[in-house]
């Protein structure tokens, strides 16, 4: 989402046009990457800055493929020290707590502001709300979750326990992957469970996708538990509900992607949102409040 107009003063003088890009995964990063090397920002003065809480990028579509070796850490999250190399384009390492849209003002978390000309929200989402008790529940969503989740499986290898029990709650994309690669991994020592309160896993895909992961999931002895809910979580098991009755689920590991919601201080923002906190952008993907 883009907003911002160059101000008067900036038009026709040697000051540079500010362009700040919050977030650098897939769309800030290569926002900035694009704008760098496009000729007509070339001929013009522009300073780029790109704004992340990380040091570095995860490639997300391929975080499931270090959990069975078959990647490495490295190869899926390069710097951005790496990544911006001989780029004209600043990296700071923050991030934004609230846009002040008027004064053209990006306040960060670390403290201090930065002005802008042109801003691009490229944040992404969050984690969906979880019940409570889930303290001890496992995200999969950045390279520290990954990260997270390789200690607590290292754990459980190494424990003396005949079966771990590793219960996924959602069954979108992630869910399915996830079930999948901790199943290869874990072989027949693996109890594996993925909770979907739907009628059917990846709702959003096409009818032979769902046919293929249904039959590689079967093929891995995945359990799936379909029209499920979960109605509360213990560090030891979890309490669902299906077809009106409740069951308690021991495990060992739970693991929740199950949703997204913006983050708080987007939904905050002075501008127009929709009803799930999102912001409302014309066809260009500029703010309606602040083309």
């Amino acid at each position: 989402m883009e907003t911002g107009k160059i101000s008067e003063k900036v038009k026709g003088s040697n000051v540079p046009t500010k362009i700040c890009i919050l977030g650098g995964g897939f769309g800030g990063l290569y926002t900035a990457l694009y704008l760098q090397s496009f000729w007509g920002f070339k001929q013009k003065n522009c300073q780029i800055t790109l704004i992340d809480i990380n040091d570095h990028i995860a490639f997300t579509p391929l975080l499931y493929e270090v959990i069975t070796d078959e990647l490495q850490t490295w190869e899926i999250a390069p710097s951005f020290d790496k990544l911006l190399k001989n780029k004209d384009i600043q990296f700071c390492q923050d991030e934004a707590k609230d846009i002040d849209f008027q004064a053209r003002e990006v306040k960060l978390l670390e403290g201090g502001s930065l002005p802008y000309d042109y801003l691009v929200i490229a944040v992404g989402v969050t984690n969906g709300k979880m019940p409570n008790g889930a303290e001890n529940v496992l995200t999969f969503r950045t390279l520290a979750d990954l990260q997270r989740l390789e200690q607590k499986l290292q754990s459980l290898e190494n424990s003396s326990q005949e079966k771990i029990r590793v219960t996924i709650v959602g069954g979108g994309p992630s869910g399915v992957e996830l079930a999948g690669k901790i199943a290869d991994r874990l072989g027949k020592r693996g109890e594996i469970r993925l909770i979907e309160r739907g009628k059917e896993i990846l709702k959003s895909f096409t009818p032979a996708t769902r046919k293929n992961a249904q039959r590689a999931l079967d093929k891995r002895n995945v359990l799936i538990s379909l029209q499920t809910g979960v109605n509360a979580i213990e560090a030891d098991q979890v309490t669902i509900l299906q077809a009106g009755e409740t069951a308690v689920i021991p495990t060992d590991l739970i693991l929740w992607t199950a949703g997204v919601q913006m983050r708080e201080w987007v939904k905050n923002l002075d501008c127009s949102h929709n009803s799930r906190g999102q912001l409302i952008c014309e066809p260009t993907l500029q703010l309606v409040d602040y083309p």
